[in-house]
């Protein structure tokens, strides 16, 4: 197999995700297992005590904006669209729950590294409905941790998640 340097650098890009965000929940104290072999490709964080798993991303602005395209735009891609994202997050939550069982609080988070500060936070259900609150959630989006215009500040999206965790976690900031 040859990879091209595309390839490379978005590997690069998402192991850097991946580190930072695992470091800055470390930061507040959230504690990680290792990931399970059946949830490996599909997750690349594990809350320690929990079937909680974490997708970290480090999309650019132009990826995430291209989730919202219609279908018939040029830019519109087959796997960077809202319609797979639902598809494929319902999947990978499935996946997490045939390996804990249905009546366990499994859950999926995403979280993007950085964004600009306007960008949102949603909570979903196991069919991907809209739910107010994070114990209710099944699949979290986070779309930016730090706020890409302001590095060293956090988005109000990841502060308002944070303390949602932590909290349900029992975990003292």
């Amino acid at each position: 197999m040859i990879f091209t340097p595309y390839v490379y650098q978005a590997i690069l890009l998402g192991a850097i995700g991946e580190e930072a965000v695992g470091a800055i929940l470390s930061h507040y104290g959230v504690l990680f297992d290792v990931v399970p072999d059946p949830i490996f490709e599909i997750a690349d964080l594990h809350i320690a005590n929990t079937a909680w798993y974490i997708d970290c991303k480090n999309f650019t602005e132009r990826t995430m904006d291209n989730f919202d395209l219609p279908m018939d735009d040029p830019a519109w891609h087959e796997k960077l669209n809202d319609h797979y994202f639902k598809e494929n997050a319902l999947r990978k939550l499935g996946i997490i729950q045939q390996h804990h069982g249905q009546d366990v609080d499994c859950k999926l988070i995403y979280l993007n590294l950085a964004s600009r500060e306007d960008r949102v936070r949603s909570y979903r259900d196991a069919n991907f409905n809209n739910v107010s609150t994070f114990d209710a959630a099944r699949i979290v989006v986070v779309q930016g941790v730090l706020n890409r215009d302001h590095p060293k500040q956090y988005n109000a999206v990841f502060e308002s998640f944070i303390e949602a965790l932590l909290d349900t976690l029992n975990v003292e900031e």
